[in-house]
């Protein structure tokens, strides 16, 4: 900490919010500034403030405290914006300084969102700035309308560059964590029955996943195409292999979900145009029925030899309600040149409920051959040439631990299921 004529520089230029307003104020057109110590993606706190105009900023206290600009060349920004406004104006003191627009803001958000802005390229940030004012901007109701709900900052920080992005084999962004909330490159089907956005509800890892909410049921599938198109740097004609995980919730029934159809797309080409690619696909069902994330693996076959490729995936509606919530994160993808077991693994089976009582569902290809057998490897239910959708009774089996086993043109299918 360095003292200069009573103003404070911290290098550590991280602002969270936790145990108070961290000498950020509020600027013009801005009501209730304050400090929430429950508020922010951990309820650790964070400042929370509404609009009066289309202007509203909060700035730090020069008086107090300035900024690095010399050795800072990026700012993030953890928010909750649920007010009106779209856009995020950057501005620093001084006559004829320009302001940064940046038209990066969800309208009524309910939800936090992590924003990162480069700053190195912006005239006005230089090693004479040490002041910053941020205004949330555009779309403040008309005069004689309702009013807005609060914005919530939970974190601003200063850094020295914005984060590089990750990559999981094939899959750029994979876990949705790049430019903090970003889902780039994955562009998501227009679809008026589903609305697809970053959400810190619920990650596998990390902070962020991509969630699908259905407002009404549907029995086509919600495509999230990707506008990414990975180099090999050789031409090969390896198998590709992938996976998501999946966690499907159904508020209605909190603890209880439906098993659903996931659609993963290969696609292979020799170019970088999205239309060129070669589309392979591979249909898996869900086994989880209890709201919990889980692991989908994919295995897709190519053509012939191939120099450029992509992964992306859909989720089918046929099983989902208005309501019902899709979460996906962590999704991956590379080359291998077997598939060994997981291209002989039987696809599109679910078997539930898992612990069952009476009756077993099994949804498998139609025409599979079904056996159960215990512990021991005897065979105590058989099925042959089972309907796609089979209701298989196990009231007379003694509880415990049993194997279940659906055969379909070579290919094979074991789960363990438990007698209650």
């Amino acid at each position: 900490m360095v003292c200069m004529f009573g103003l404070t520089q911290v290098h550590a230029q991280l602002f969270n919010f936790s145990s108070g307003t961290d000498n950020w104020i509020a600027g013009q057109n801005v009501i209730d500034f304050a400090h929430n110590p429950t508020e922010g993606i951990s309820g650790d706190g964070a400042i929370q403030f509404k609009r009066t105009s289309n202007n509203a900023q909060i700035k730090l206290d020069l008086t107090l405290q300035t900024i690095d600009a010399t050795a800072k060349k990026a700012m993030k920004l953890v928010v909750k914006n649920n007010s009106n406004g779209n856009s995020l104006r950057l501005l620093t003191p001084g006559a004829g300084n320009t302001p940064l627009n940046l038209t990066i803001l969800t309208p009524n958000d309910t939800e936090f969102k992590t924003l990162y802005v480069d700053l190195s390229t912006w005239g006005d940030w230089d090693s004479a700035t040490e002041e910053i004012t941020l205004y949330f901007r555009q779309n403040y109701p008309a005069s004689g309308t309702a009013g807005e709900n609060d914005i919530v900052v939970d974190e601003i920080e200063f850094l020295t560059s914005v984060p590089p992005t990750t990559f999981s084999g094939l899959v750029k962004n994979p876990s949705f964590e790049d430019l903090g909330s970003s889902i780039a490159p994955f562009n998501p089907a227009t679809q008026a029955w589903a609305n697809i956005s970053s959400s810190s509800n619920d990650a596998h890892t990390g902070t962020y996943s991509l969630k699908h909410e259905y407002s009404a049921p549907s029995g086509g599938t919600h495509y999230v195409f990707n506008d990414y198109i990975h180099d090999i740097g050789a031409t090969t004609s390896d198998f590709m292999i992938a996976s998501v995980w999946v966690k499907v919730v159904r508020p209605s029934t909190p603890g209880i979900s439906p098993v659903i159809e996931v659609q993963g797309q290969g696609r292979f080409g020799t170019d970088f145009v999205i239309g060129n690619l070669t589309t392979k696909s591979d249909i898996k069902t869900t086994t989880k029925t209890d709201g919990t994330w889980e692991k989908v693996d994919f295995a897709f076959t190519p053509d012939g030899p191939y120099s450029t490729a992509q992964f992306r995936y859909g989720i089918a509606g046929a099983d989902l309600l208005a309501g019902d919530i899709v979460y996906i994160d962590d999704l991956h993808a590379e080359l291998t040149p077997t598939l060994s077991v997981a291209n002989n693994t039987l696809q599109g089976v679910a078997i539930y409920p898992n612990p069952v009582n009476e009756t077993l569902n099994i949804k498998s290809p139609a025409g599979s051959d079904i056996e159960i057998y215990n512990i021991l490897g005897a065979t105590v239910k058989s099925i042959q040439k089972a309907d796609a959708l089979q209701n298989v009774s196990v009231s007379n089996l003694r509880s415990g631990l049993y194997f279940v086993k659906i055969s379909n043109e070579g290919k094979v299918y074991q789960e363990k299921i438990i007698k209650k």
